[in-house]
């Protein structure tokens, strides 16, 4: 149960709004595309879609590959909807976590803060980008001619648990199609986005864990 609620805190959409010559012309500044980052998100107020994630532990190799859905609204709002191998639901929302296992019949709640979920403090938090992160450049890759840049995001804070978050994002927008979590022990979790919804209008009770009666709950009400 502990490993499964790692994956979770580990776990995690950006588009922006830079011009699509300016890609594919020439990679951007590092600090341009994070402007453009940051240009997105203050123009997003929520998202949805699907996800695929791969833990590779930095001692055993790849590992554990899951898929589900992600709802997103900002600012601190998170929800994993897990569907395969193991179907779980994870939520961050206003500082407060919980994770729900049915096969299992129980809800483990808890506090989260914005450092608990590298990809809760990049897409939903509500401070500056350049403020938490340093912004370097990481090798750029071709997209079947549409131009993809993938950045490098370093936390400021050193004690945040994580050593940097990578994006790959694709013009003209922007948009992520991949997010790379590396954390202190070596251990790489890769959050793969498929078919972005954004700003469709998402119900703050898509937040609230439902579990059914007679489901066990572990932590604060």
């Amino acid at each position: 149960m502990t490993t499964r609620w790692r994956s979770i805190a580990l776990g995690s959409a950006i588009l922006a709004a830079l011009p699509s010559a300016t890609l594919v012309a020439a990679d951007p500044e590092p600090a341009l595309a994070l402007d453009g980052l940051q240009g997105w998100l203050d123009a997003t107020r929520d998202l949805e879609c699907r996800f695929e994630q791969t833990l590779v532990s930095g001692t055993f190799g790849a590992g554990i590959r899951e898929l589900g859905r992600l709802y997103l609204k900002r600012p601190g709002k998170m929800r994993w909807e897990y569907t395969r191998p193991d179907p779980k639901v994870a939520i961050l929302s206003d500082g407060v976590a919980s994770l729900y296992l049915p096969e299992d019949r129980q809800l483990i709640r808890g506090d989260a803060a914005w450092n608990s979920s590298p990809l809760l403090l990049l897409l939903s938090g509500d401070g500056r980008l350049a403020d938490v992160f340093e912004a370097r450049p990481s090798p750029a890759v071709d997209a079947g001619g549409q131009g993809t840049y993938r950045l490098r995001l370093v936390p400021r804070d050193r004690d945040q648990g994580f050593e940097e978050v990578t994006v790959t994002l694709a013009a003209p927008e922007f948009s992520i199609s991949e997010a790379e979590v590396l954390d202190d022990a070596g251990n790489r979790m890769l959050y793969q986005f498929r078919s972005l919804r954004r700003n469709q209008g998402i119900s703050d009770e898509r937040f609230i864990q439902q579990p059914p009666p007679g489901t066990e709950i572990l932590g604060p009400s």
